[in-house]
């Protein structure tokens, strides 16, 4: 497989692994301040 083509393969699939953890950390600040 062509290099540069590995490493964009492997810079979608990390991506979206981000992107769901930075969601989280969001949804997890949401709840700490939605409690009473």
């Amino acid at each position: 497989m062509d290099p540069s083509k590995n490493l964009a393969l492997r810079t979608l699939s990390v991506r979206p692994s981000v992107v769901v953890g930075l969601a989280d950390g969001y949804i997890k600040v949401a709840i700490a301040f939605w409690r009473p």
